[in-house]
């Protein structure tokens, strides 16, 4: 999946997670990483990144609060 499609579908996420739930966001360029993060960012916290050679795997915990976005 591109990172394209992984931002847009961040809202989307956002609804189906469950406060304190777990998302995992893999298959992302690392160039693409912070513009992944940030379009998850009003709804998701704690956000970590494991990297294997150009590939990133991003998870974090859906935060309480609603987003502003």
């Amino acid at each position: 999946i591109l990172a394209g499609a992984l931002i847009e579908l961040a809202r989307g996420f956002s609804e189906l997670c469950r406060p304190a739930g777990q998302i995992a966001l893999s298959g992302i360029m690392y160039t693409q990483a912070e513009d992944v993060k940030a379009a998850y960012r009003p709804w998701f916290d704690g956000f970590e990144t494991m990297q294997f050679e150009e590939w990133v795997l991003i998870t974090a915990v859906r935060s309480a609060q609603e987003g502003q976005a």
